[in-house]
């Protein structure tokens, strides 16, 4: 509330300080006694624009300040207090204009803005003039005025809470929907990239070994020329080799005796001339395959040219460059915030549709909504996409590799099926009761005697009871059932009399979900069945979720006619 209001300078106003009390205070006076211009005053502090006619004659400017008790201020009024104010008992608002049209805004000595000064006072502050309410045209004063003389005022905070954090749901779900688009086009990119480096694999200095190889191999051809012609000279018809012969033809008159030194040197020399005959010719050979890596090295080099230019760097960016996109292939990803994003816009919109039904809302009503909500923990409607899914392939990889059969239960028809068209590598068989009673036999039968029908899906009503398939030794519940005394049923259709191995059982919950509120309301009551009972057969006792429990998922709140706000649903029963 306003305690005081002090004026300075302010047209005839020299100074003035107003004190003012609860309830109700009376200004009156003559006309032309300045009542107005107390009026005028209060609206400036609202954040009205000054004029020009309120600066007071020989003075610089004017000067107002409101004094306000911030006790019993109402919470969103003091959210918009800086944090420094967030604890104090009093505020003073203090506004000055000088002539030459500069004006500053003050919070307890701290600069602040007019907007901040309307944010503030227009809700601590109603000004009545004659037969009008300035703030009857803000529909958000004329909301809090409805709410607050019927005594809701806690529970719209707690309506608006909800639809505050839906929006912020929803916003975050928009970013992430456009991050992932972004990073769709940023993984393209790489991709193209990634497969254009690919095709030279840079590494840093490989301009500098590239052009050192080309120099190589050049240097081998001009090597190889000149040894084909030192070959061609000894293989010509006048070359050494054939000198050597004709020598040797020239001293065949000679005695044995005495040729005997001349032979043997011209067998040296012919055998070393041989050697060094097959030498140069299989260097020579080698001149094809040279060739051919000095024109792959070129292509390699010019390619290295082409990229260095479009990429604007060298081979060492271009090295780092490509290990950077092999890192970014990974995916980055917020699959598992969209889906929990989803799980949790569903529930805030299912809840405000709740609380507006108020008394009329009914177990039906909050069952639908828990319905919904378990179906979406099964696989994303939208983009199709499960948790679950990933996790039961990758372990009936495991399964059906080892020759295994599983048994996998569903409370819902539709999730079969769409789970049949997405397990088709493990030759998936369907038993549920939309299957016509005669093919039910034969299902059962190929499943155990097909070694290719590594599962079977069915539902809950219909594979709960009355079979026996003790040769399957894995059994996944895909998502909860109500009462856990359904579920061991289900279970124990693999796990009888019989039985030759283990039998693994997993149960998929989807972690902060209301998969997992409703697992651990039904791990409690079984623990207490258990404690009171004994770990033996509570196929008696109620497991499953009452009425009670059911609203108990969520903080469902009406509007009352006397006061704030009351939960929604029957109450519990109190414990004897």
């Amino acid at each position: 509330m306003l305690v005081e209001l002090r004026v300075k300078n302010f047209a005839i106003i020299e100074e003035l300080s107003l004190e003012l009390v609860p309830g109700l205070n009376v200004l009156s006076g003559e006309t032309g006694s300045g009542k107005s211009l107390i009026l005028d005053a209060f609206q400036l502090i609202l954040g009205a624009r000054p004029k020009t006619s309120y600066f007071r004659e020989g003075t610089e400017g004017w000067e107002i300040e409101a004094l306000l008790s911030l006790e019993d201020t109402p919470k969103e009024v003091r959210e918009l207090l800086p944090d420094q104010l967030q604890d104090a008992d009093e505020v003073l608002l203090t506004r000055t204009m000088q002539t030459n049209g500069r004006g500053k805004v003050y919070m307890n000595g701290s600069l602040a803005t007019v907007q901040m000064l309307q944010q503030i006072s227009t809700k601590m502050l109603a000004l009545c003039t004659q037969g009008q309410q300035m703030h009857l045209h803000d529909p958000e004063y004329i909301l809090r005025l409805v709410d607050e003389f019927v005594g809701a005022l806690d529970f719209t905070e707690q309506y608006k809470a909800h639809y505050r954090e839906l929006s912020r749901l929803k916003s975050r779900l928009d970013t992430l929907h456009s991050e992932k688009e972004a990073r769709v086009m940023k993984q393209a990119e790489l991709a193209f990239i990634t497969a254009e480096l690919s095709e030279i694999e840079p590494y840093e200095g490989m301009r500098a070994v590239l052009e050192g190889k080309i120099r190589e191999l050049r240097s081998f051809e001009t090597t190889a020329t000149a040894v084909s012609e030192g070959a061609s000279i000894l293989l010509d018809h006048s070359g050494i080799l054939s000198l050597l012969e004709r020598c040797r033809k020239a001293l065949s008159s000679i005695p044995e005796e005495t040729r005997a030194p001349f032979d043997e040197k011209l067998d040296l020399a012919e055998g070393e001339l041989s050697d060094l005959e097959r030498l140069l010719t299989r260097f020579d050979v080698g001149r094809d395959g040279v060739q051919e890596e000095l024109e792959e090295i070129q292509t390699k080099l010019s390619e290295l040219a082409r990229l260095e230019r479009k990429y604007k760097t060298d081979d060492h960016g271009l090295a780092v460059l490509y290990q950077k996109t092999l890192a970014d292939q990974e995916e980055e990803g917020a699959e598992q915030e969209e889906k929990l994003l989803r799980q949790a816009i569903a529930e805030k919109e299912g809840i405000v549709q709740l609380n507006d039904l108020g008394d009329s809302v009914s177990v039906q009503h909050v069952f639908e909504l828990v319905l919904r909500l378990k179906q979406i923990t099964n696989y994303d409607p939208l983009t199709g996409e499960s948790a679950k899914l990933e996790r039961l392939v990758a372990d009936m990889e495991e399964i059906a590799a080892s020759g295994g059969k599983a048994i996998l239960f569903s409370q819902w028809t539709r999730s079969l099926d769409w789970l049949a068209a997405r397990l088709q590598q493990f030759n998936p068989l369907i038993y549920h009761g939309g299957v016509p009673t005669k093919q039910r036999e034969p299902i059962l039968a190929q499943f155990k005697e097909d070694p290719n029908a590594h599962i079977i899906l069915m539902s809950y009503g219909t594979g709960a009871v009355g079979l026996n398939l003790q040769f399957a030794h894995y059994v996944f519940l895909f998502d909860r059932w109500w009462n856990p005394a359904i579920e061991d049923q289900a279970i124990n259709r693999a796990h009888r009399i019989g039985v030759t191995a283990p039998v693994i059982v997993t149960r998929f919950i989807c972690k902060d979900t209301i998969e997992e509120r409703i697992d651990r309301v039904l791990s409690e009551k079984r623990a207490l069945a258990e404690s009171i009972l004994g770990e033996g057969d509570n196929n008696n006792v109620s497991l499953g979720l009452n009425a009670s429990e059911i609203f108990g998922l969520f903080d469902l709140k009406k509007r009352t006619s006397k006061g704030s706000s009351q939960s929604i649903g029957p109450t519990r029963p109190e414990a004897a």
